[in-house]
């Protein structure tokens, strides 16, 4: 059987090679997908004929006619054009979602708006804990050392000279 083929030239892919008879394709479609895996190779009689194979990427649902004969070639930079896409969607989605205030009351609804807030903060414990205790959970995710200018700019919670800018927000 050519797709038994196939699945082993694809061995370090780690392929599941799907032959039930008893459930339609879209049935198999749909149940890959739910697991999350990233591509499935399509591989139909018409298709064998052809020396081809429909790659569909999960990320956009984009269906690319692919060789037979490059097929290990071609799944390789597929997964790395989808790791690239991903990765910028998730990076642009981060950047839209980050806001930057010295406003106690913004940063509140904000927060409450699931976004990350950059806010001058004074480096002590208990403002850390005043401020978890006034956001509902929200805490410092991280310091940013490159961003260090907090001269003549006051702690969000305490009112006195912040030492830096943190990034506050929740974890879900």
């Amino acid at each position: 059987m050519k797709q038994k083929k196939i699945s082993k030239d694809l061995f370090e892919f780690e392929p599941i090679l799907d032959v039930r008879l008893e459930v339609t394709p879209g049935w198999k479609f749909n149940e890959w997908e739910l697991k999350g895996i990233p591509l499935r190779i399509e591989i139909g009689p018409k298709d064998l004929e052809k020396k081809q194979v429909v790659v569909v990427k999960r990320n956009t649902g984009e269906k690319i006619l692919v060789k037979i004969e490059t097929l290990k070639k071609d799944i390789a930079k597929i997964l790395e054009e989808m790791q690239n896409e991903l990765f910028e969607k998730a990076e642009k989605l981060l950047k839209e979602n980050i806001s930057k205030t010295e406003n106690k009351k913004e940063m509140i609804k904000l927060i409450k708006d699931k976004k990350i807030v950059i806010v001058p903060l004074k480096n002590h414990k208990k403002c850390e804990e005043i401020l978890k205790a006034d956001t509902g959970g929200a805490k410092v995710l991280f310091i940013d050392s490159k961003n260090t200018s907090v001269k003549n700019k006051k702690c969000i919670i305490s009112g006195k000279n912040a030492d830096y800018w943190v990034y506050v927000g929740k974890t879900y």
